[in-house]
């Protein structure tokens, strides 16, 4: 498994590098103690239309470490620091507003809760390309697209169309 890890990384490293740089990395610093896995924001940043305020809490790129050699980046590395932490913020807003539809058993509500985190996808995929190659790119956004789904149980809303398209 190590080795297979190390060459994949390898190839998906040398095909996502980017052309240029064109995003800094924001400034964040720790919050808690020493164990805390949390950061902070410490100033204001826009990135790909979207603006983080000041104080937005975040994990970095939620990557397990199995995939970091894979794909080639730590989770906060600079090229997809911001984009991980933009992605974090809309998510944080969408999820309160799903779990206040599940309350409230609104079915409606709900496939707006769907709408809102397939754009919240689609802009991540988007700034993740400002800093990075297509490859990268494409094995982040399924890894995401994955995620919520199995964690939000979108199975029906998310996936099955992928099988059902119309001919």
């Amino acid at each position: 498994m190590g080795v297979f890890s190390l060459i994949a990384g390898f190839f998906i490293n040398w095909f996502s590098k980017p052309k240029k740089q064109l995003v800094s990395a924001p400034i964040i610093r720790p919050v808690g103690g020493k164990n805390s896995a949390l950061y902070e924001v410490v100033e204001d940043f826009t990135i790909n239309g979207y603006t983080v305020k000041k104080g937005t809490k975040t994990d970095g790129g939620s990557i397990p470490l199995i995939f970091c050699s894979i794909l080639g980046v730590h989770p906060f590395s600079p090229s997809i620091i911001a984009a991980c932490i933009g992605h974090d913020d809309q998510y944080d807003n969408v999820i309160r507003f799903y779990e206040e539809t599940k309350r409230v058993k609104n079915r409606a509500g709900r496939q707006g809760a769907l709408e809102a985190f397939k754009q919240a996808d689609n802009w991540f995929y988007d700034a993740l390309q400002l800093n990075n190659r297509r490859v990268r790119c494409k094995l982040f956004f399924w890894a995401v697209r994955a995620y919520s789904t199995l964690k939000f149980g979108f199975w029906e809303w998310y996936i099955a169309p992928i099988f059902n398209k119309e001919k």
